[in-house]
């Protein structure tokens, strides 16, 4: 969301939270010769970055609350087998749709939602490994 600095331009003002999950998963549908075919396991790092309308004391949300959108989102994939959580094809550009999923899912159950999440706007969704430099990042558009 932009809104007009002190200098007369306008700028957009992001929040980042990250968070790790350890994940196993395999691939099904590959060769069975292949590395991925066989069960296996990463840490990834996952960026959850937002915008919006800065509030009465100058926060477009809390860290603490959105730091709790990030766990919520964890607890549902953290030391688990990815393909028991979103199926068959359990990449990184998969699971990143995933964890989209989830943000909007606790917006929109009644009584569910954070204190801040009403009022954010998802940005983008980073997922990487950055002991091979692997980076997978989802945009969100209006």
């Amino acid at each position: 969301m932009a809104v007009k600095s002190n200098t007369g331009r306008f700028v957009i003002i992001t929040q980042t939270q990250t968070f790790t999950i350890e994940v196993a998963h395999r691939f099904p549908t590959m060769p069975k010769e292949s590395k991925h075919f066989n069960l296996h396991g990463h840490s990834y790092y996952c960026d959850l970055t937002v915008t919006g309308e800065l509030d009465k004391f100058g926060f477009i949300c809390d860290f603490e609350e959105l730091d709790k959108v990030c766990q919520n989102i964890k607890q549902s994939l953290d030391h688990k087998i990815l393909n028991d959580v979103i199926g068959d094809t359990p990449t990184m550009e998969v699971l990143a749709q995933y964890i989209l999923g989830k943000f909007y899912e606790k917006q929109k159950s009644p009584g569910g939602s954070f204190f801040c999440i009403k009022n954010l706007i998802l940005v983008s969704i980073q997922i990487y490994r950055p002991s091979v430099g692997q980076k997978v990042k989802l945009y969100v558009s209006k």
